[in-house]
């Protein structure tokens, strides 16, 4: 609960610094972009990411070959602006360190879904290979 407490400081914190910037998206002002949008990797299956997780104490270590595991885009296979609980299944495996990462990210609104200011905010606080990232 305290761990709650804390991060939800710090997703406000980030936010309030922000000031309601968010990272613009491709398609521009263009709102049928969105709906012409296809699942990147659902045609190559061999270019889907893949890699593996592991947890060091509270956080977690992620290994992907020729991928950023500090960027959104990464796991937002279908490009929607969230990442569901099987984009990050599909690339990280089934199994208990990434449902233990996925409810770690979508711990401010458990919403079943990370949104891109709640995997900014949280990515660099638990995931070893975000600590210096300065992406956003």
């Amino acid at each position: 609960m305290e761990v709650k407490i804390l991060l939800a400081l710090v997703f406000c914190c980030c936010v309030w610094l922000a000031n309601g910037c968010v990272k613009t998206n491709a398609c521009g002002d263009n709102s049928d972009c969105k709906n012409k949008r296809r699942r990147r990797f659902s045609d190559n299956h061999d270019n889907r990411p893949k890699g593996s997780v592991g947890k060091i104490g509270t956080h977690y270590s992620i290994k992907l070959q020729d991928h950023d595991p500090c960027d959104f885009n990464t796991y937002d296979n279908d490009l929607d602006g969230v990442i569901a609980k099987e984009e990050v299944q599909d690339i990280l495996g089934i199994n208990a360190e990434t449902d233990a990462l996925f409810a770690d990210l979508d711990i401010m609104t458990e919403d079943s879904v990370i949104k891109l200011d709640e995997f900014y905010a949280l990515a660099p606080l638990i995931i070893t290979e975000c600590y210096a990232s300065d992406r956003k």
